[in-house]
């Protein structure tokens, strides 16, 4: 069965903005890989994970695993391969010895940087095709609705914690409560 090529929209789209973002995020990043992978052998997960850790060196794995929306195991392995090839080195945590941090190498800011130089290059071409007015409208309609996903991620994480504390609440008021101590008379 051929396989389609990459960055290539399909035929078909869903008329969901989940998707059409997905489907723009996907070719942007495919765009990005070729231009990164020739230059530097990474790809935009690998440079997510270095560009995370350049801005906040001596962050944690975890920390790390949550900032780039990876899971925990997959983010262990892409930080073990980009130590073993020299972009990242981990250090016994400064504050607490039980977590290790991680930071750049000299080569692995090479590379952050240079591929920012890529990205943010890209990211004007690709912008150039909407006139000045478009793309100032569409940054403020990328910035607001990040922000509306934001407050209502907070806002069903709070109601989550109430319904859970409701629901241990109710479970003590039902525990039946401890029989009276008999007494016995001497």
């Amino acid at each position: 069965m051929p396989t389609k090529p990459r960055g290539e929209a399909p035929a078909m789209e869903l008329d969901y903005l989940a998707f059409r973002l997905d489907l723009v995020s996907a070719m942007l990043k495919d765009l990005a890989t070729v231009d990164y992978e020739h230059e530097f052998d990474v790809d935009v997960r690998d440079l997510r994970v270095l560009r995370f850790v350049a801005m906040e060196p001596g962050l944690i794995q975890g920390r790390l695993a949550s900032l780039c929306l990876l899971e925990k195991g997959a983010t262990s392995k892409l930080v073990s391969a980009m130590v073993k090839r020299g972009l990242l080195e981990r250090q016994v945590g400064s504050v607490d010895a039980r977590h290790i941090e991680l930071r750049l190498t000299r080569r692995g800011a090479q590379v952050v940087a240079r591929c920012d130089e890529i990205g943010h290059a890209l990211e004007h071409d690709l912008l150039q095709s909407l006139p000045p007015a478009d793309r100032r409208a569409f940054e403020r309609s990328v910035q607001a609705l990040i922000a509306s996903l934001r407050e209502r991620h907070a806002a069903k994480r709070a109601s989550e914690a109430e319904a859970a504390r409701r629901k241990v609440g109710k479970a003590a008021k039902a525990r039946p409560s401890a029989p009276a101590a008999s007494r016995v008379s001497a």
